[in-house]
């Protein structure tokens, strides 16, 4: 029920599983405990997924992509591992782009296709 993190044998996290899965303090303990989507704040307000005043960690359940005309980002490429897949994005705006991680979906967007990133509340 409880998890501990260690790293270069010093503790650097511990406490429930669930809440360090969910909400890590850092980027290095959110993919000691699996696949993350991290997010510096500046960068979750640019991708629409925080305020801006806070660092994001969405885990690839988290996330599903929506195929939006209105949306400002394009998928560049997609591909499946397994049970998740790794679909880079470009920012229309900026040009900015990142890899995600995300659970494989039926009608994911394809290629050149506008999405946004929702967040699921599962």
């Amino acid at each position: 029920d409880r998890v501990v993190v260690l790293a270069h044998g010093k503790v650097v996290a511990h406490g429930d599983v669930d809440t360090l899965y969910l909400h890590p303090p850092s980027r290095e303990i959110a993919n000691s405990l699996g696949p993350a989507n991290w997010f510096e704040a500046p960068q979750a307000r640019d991708w629409q997924v925080g305020s801006g005043t806070a660092n994001v960690c969405l885990r690839p359940e988290q996330i599903v992509l929506v195929a939006d005309n209105e949306a400002t980002a394009r998928v560049l490429e997609s591909r499946a591992i397994g049970s998740i897949r790794e679909t880079q994005l470009e920012l229309l705006d900026s040009g900015t782009q990142r890899n995600l991680i995300h659970l494989s979906q039926p009608g994911t967007p394809t290629p050149s296709g506008n999405v946004r990133i929702a967040i699921s509340a599962d």
